[in-house]
């Protein structure tokens, strides 16, 4: 639980600059771009579900509508329970913003890596299950 802390402290001080900030809205910025990062690990959990029927039964199912929005449904209220409610948003930053293992450019590095390598391979994923159906 640690490591998705972190990972809220990085994008949420990406744009919170310890107090700097102009024109964003921290808090919904960094909640915008977790529950896209919620959304597309829950994807590729349908993923490897959907790779399971292709080679158990031949033939995968796809994510219905219906489903797509529990998984968006569910992705809000993951996010929201885990870092909003109760305003725990600050109380993840006052712990972590004096850590300097938290703010080195290494640890930013890899925070952004993890975030961006899991939506490019999700969505490379969905993209490959859409033409594979």
């Amino acid at each position: 639980m640690d490591f998705v802390y972190r990972l809220f402290y990085l994008v949420f001080n990406a744009y919170y600059q310890h107090g700097k900030y102009r024109d964003a809205i921290p808090r919904l910025t960094a909640f915008s771009v977790l529950v896209t990062f919620e959304f597309c690990i829950f994807l590729l959990i349908e993923g490897g579900g959907w790779w399971l029927g292709e080679f158990t039964n031949g033939g995968g199912y796809l994510l219905p509508q219906l489903g797509a929005c529990f998984v968006g449904l569910l992705s809000l209220a993951v996010v929201y329970l885990l870092f909003y409610r109760n305003r725990r948003y600050l109380q993840i930053y006052l712990r972590y913003r004096d850590d300097a293992s938290v703010n080195s450019l290494r640890a930013r590095v890899l925070g952004w890596t993890v975030i961006i390598a899991v939506l490019v391979i999700s969505f490379a994923a969905a993209i490959f299950m859409l033409g594979a159906s």
